[in-house]
C-alpha cells in the first residue's frame, strides 16, 4: 500500500468512526439533529503523535454537531501517551503524559487524572513502525499485549466503541507463529 493510499484509508476510516458515533449516540446522519443526545461523547485517543493518530485527532477536532454549528461534537478529546502533537490550542483537548502504555490498565498512578472520566469511545492508532527490523517476541508485545492492555481500560472506562487502527497487511500465505518464536 503506498503512502498516498493509506492516508487516504486513514482519512475515510476517521470519517467513518465519526459518523458511527454519531448513529450510536442517537444523532441522525439525514437531519444531524443533537436534541436527542443527553450529553456530549467523550472520546480517548492513542497514538495521537503517529502518521495515522494524527490525522484521526484532525478529524476529531474538525467534527461538529451539525453543518450549521461550530459547535464540537465531542465533550473531550483525551490524548495519552508519551508524546503530543503541537495541534492548536483546543479546550477540547485533554493530554494525559505516561511513561509507558505497557500494562496501562493497571497503571492507576499515572491514571490518576482521569480517575473518574467515563468514556464513549476509544480510538487506538499506535503500533510497531518497522515490524520488519523488531523481534517477533517486541512485535507481539506490543501489537497484541499492549493493545489488549489499552482495550481493557477503554472496557473499564466505560468505552461503548473501541476502534483498532493498524498498518499490517496480511500475507498472501500466511504461517502460523510458533511459541519458540514469541519467546526470542
Amino acid at each position: 500500500m503506498n503512502l498516498r493510499r493509506s492516508f487516504r484509508h486513514y482519512a475515510t476510516f476517521s470519517l467513518l468512526f465519526i459518523i458511527a458515533c454519531k448513529a450510536a449516540f442517537g444523532i441522525d446522519a439525514q437531519s444531524a439533529s443533537y436534541e436527542k443526545v443527553q450529553k456530549k461523547p467523550t472520546v480517548m485517543l492513542f497514538g495521537s503523535n503517529g502518521a495515522v493518530g494524527s490525522n484521526v485527532l484532525s478529524a476529531l477536532l474538525k467534527e461538529t454537531i451539525s453543518e450549521t454549528t461550530d459547535e464540537s461534537f465531542w465533550n473531550e478529546i483525551i490524548l495519552v501517551g508519551r508524546r503530543f502533537p503541537s495541534t492548536e490550542e483546543s479546550k477540547l483537548i485533554k493530554t494525559v503524559s505516561i511513561t509507558s502504555l505497557k500494562d496501562i490498565d493497571k497503571n492507576e498512578d499515572e491514571l490518576s487524572s482521569i480517575q473518574d472520566t467515563t468514556l464513549d469511545a476509544c480510538v487506538i492508532a499506535l503500533g510497531v513502525g518497522s515490524p520488519q527490523d523488531m523481534t517477533l517476541s517486541y512485535w507481539h508485545s506490543v501489537e497484541i499485549d499492549m493493545i489488549g492492555s489499552i482495550t481493557r481500560l477503554c472496557v473499564q472506562k466505560g468505552a461503548k466503541y473501541i476502534s483498532l487502527l493498524s498498518s499490517i497487511d496480511a500475507e498472501v500465505n500466511p504461517v502460523s507463529i510458533t511459541v519458540k518464536e514469541l519467546e526470542k
